[in-house]
């Protein structure tokens, strides 16, 4: 999907003052991976960083390492969050640290099994 960003204030969307930013995510046997594409455009007030925040939904005979944590993206992660709009169990909330827009990010959840 892409993701469309304004200053929320004024109708200076009209004229093209907005970000957008493309987030691919895709599962596969043994990862789940979200990509987000270098931004472009800008608005007033729009940063070069930017916190992200997903609730992304773990199957339930899975545990699950984020294999980009050494990398210091994520800041922090709360299990069995649950989705308040769904009521799904076994969604985890997972924020990063500032990422620069400008630049390519992937974050993957690589499944453990469980002993």
């Amino acid at each position: 999907f892409t993701l469309y960003e304004d200053d929320g204030e004024t109708i200076d969307y009209l004229n093209g003052a907005v970000r957008t930013t493309t987030v691919r995510q895709r599962m596969s046997k043994d990862t789940i991976t979200v990509d987000l594409e270098p931004s472009s455009g800008s608005f007033v007030g729009s940063t070069q960083a930017k916190e992200w925040e997903f609730v992304i939904f773990i199957p339930p005979d899975w545990k699950f390492v984020l294999s980009d944590l050494d990398h210091g993206e994520f800041t922090s992660v709360i299990s069995g969050a649950g989705d308040e709009k769904t009521g799904k169990q076994g969604c985890e909330l997972l924020r990063t640290q500032s990422l620069d827009v400008t630049k390519p990010h992937r974050l993957t959840i690589q499944r453990v099994i469980k002993p």
